[in-house]
């Protein structure tokens, strides 16, 4: 989806339109939708946190490409790096 994004578009709204795509994982929806007791949102809500903290690299990656160099191809995550190092990593910058 964000491969189809004008170039022009703030990278803050590409961030939005990412985040937002993320809601069909959405382990708490998926929970709410079933009947969630109020007691448990914490643990879905953590789960959601932990989900978007480890995308974020390939998401920000990702907009630093639409924007600085459209048309280019997405390495692969290499799972050898750790959060940090993912994100200089898919933008070249290593």
């Amino acid at each position: 989806m964000l491969y189809r994004l004008p170039i022009t578009l703030h990278p803050m709204t590409q961030l939005g339109i990412g985040v937002a795509a993320l809601g069909h994982d959405s382990s708490f929806q998926a929970a709410y939708e079933k009947g969630l007791k109020k007691s448990e949102y914490w643990t879905h809500t953590l789960e959601d946190c932990i989900n978007l903290i480890a995308r974020l690299p390939a998401l920000a990656a990702r907009i630093y490409r639409n924007v600085y160099q459209p048309g280019t191809a997405m390495d692969s995550v290499d799972k050898n790096l750790d959060l940090v190092g993912k994100l200089p990593y898919q933008r070249h910058m290593s």
